[in-house]
């Protein structure tokens, strides 16, 4: 009986061939639409001292929920207001001054009109109201310095939100030239954002505006993609992006860290 000679296998066509492969299974199984991301608040901000002080009020611990208005962190209000109570008065010394000086210029201009009063006295004159105009410009101008810095001693909430970390205990000095003139750091209530990242292929049918569902446990949202930002490539793996969706929901609904599947177009 002839026996058939077995074929030779070339090792580097089989390993071309499953390389091939696994590259098909991966296309084919690696991106079906939907992938698993991270939830997370998308407006947080981080509120800095911009003025130094002493801490006098703060609306609560970490967890605190506060509304649009409310005061969040405030330093102990005194010397600002000290401040702007000195720039006030001395805004309308200086305003006093000028008047002074403008009507006294109008009457030796009388005089110089006349004949009676030589230039070099007249621009003397001039002189003096230029002074007494820059002195009540200034004035006004520290008084406006003042009322800024008085502003900026109480933080003040721009929307609805909760605090995610308080830095500062009432009572506590803080310098606002330090390297950490950190005070707390807020998140806006109701608007997320559902995180992923996506290997390059995978990412080529995603754009900007893309709309995009996020679930969470039993709870759905419709959002769109609101930023897509490349991994660094030299961070010694393969290119891949990062993928934000942004969504709205009630507040309390979802908490940052949760697990949540993105149905991406």
């Amino acid at each position: 009986m002839r026996h058939r000679r077995p074929s030779r296998v070339d090792p580097k066509r089989a390993t071309r061939a499953l390389a091939a492969l696994t590259a098909g299974l991966l296309a084919t199984t690696a991106w079906s639409g939907a992938v698993t991301g991270v939830a997370g608040y998308r407006n947080v901000v981080e509120l800095n001292a911009a003025v130094s002080g002493v801490v006098e009020r703060v609306a609560g611990p970490a967890g605190t929920r506060f509304e649009k208005g409310e005061v969040i962190v405030a330093f102990d209000e005194t010397p600002f207001a000290i401040e702007v109570e000195a720039a006030r008065a001395a805004a309308e010394l200086a305003d006093r001054e000028f008047e002074e000086a403008e009507s006294a210029f109008g009457r030796e201009r009388e005089l110089f009109d006349e004949g009676s009063m030589s230039l070099v006295e007249f621009d003397r004159a001039r002189l003096a109201l230029l002074r007494a105009r820059t002195a009540k410009t200034l004035a006004a101008k520290r008084l406006e310095g003042a009322r800024y810095r008085l502003g900026l001693s109480r933080h003040v909430a721009a929307f609805d939100g909760a605090i995610l970390e308080l830095t500062r205990t009432v009572g506590e000095y803080v310098d606002a030239g330090s390297d950490a003139p950190r005070l707390a750091v807020v998140a806006e209530a109701g608007r997320y954002r559902a995180s992923a990242e996506l290997r390059a292929d995978d990412s080529t049918g995603v754009a900007l505006g893309a709309r995009a569902v996020v679930r969470i446990g039993s709870e759905s949202w419709t959002g769109t993609v609101g930023a897509i930002q490349m991994r660094d490539p030299l961070a010694g793996r393969d290119v891949s992006y990062r993928v934000d969706v942004y969504f709205e929901a009630r507040p309390g609904a979802v908490i940052a860290g949760q697990a949540a599947e993105i149905d991406l177009p």
